[in-house]
């Protein structure tokens, strides 16, 4: 499968729930595939990747997801809602006031 997004010459990658590349993805890709982040973790001041960004520090990064989704009139299914309002409600512990971020 890598081998075959290598070979796409418009690839454009979307980091959800990360602000950096890691792993596979840093090791295989250059960072200017990266199109767009977003994410609800601090970002590393170090991070040079000068695409699209939405850091924002709330309790899910799945409530940005929606939200980024909304605003773009995506029409989501049925089970990409359901499955993005359970990662929000797990993500914050039933929304506790007092979840850590």
């Amino acid at each position: 499968m890598v081998d075959e997004l290598l070979k796409t010459n418009d690839l454009e990658i979307v980091l959800v729930d990360h602000n950096e590349p890691t792993g596979l993805l840093k090791q295989t890709f250059s960072s200017n595939k990266v199109s767009l982040i977003i994410d609800h973790h601090p970002e590393n001041a170090a991070n040079i990747l000068s695409c699209e960004k939405r850091i924002e520090l709330v309790g899910s990064c799945s409530s940005l997801v929606a939200d980024y989704a909304m605003k773009a009139a995506v029409n989501l299914p049925d089970d990409a809602r359901e499955l993005i309002a359970s990662a929000i409600v797990i993500d914050t512990s039933g929304f506790s006031p007092i979840q850590a971020l």
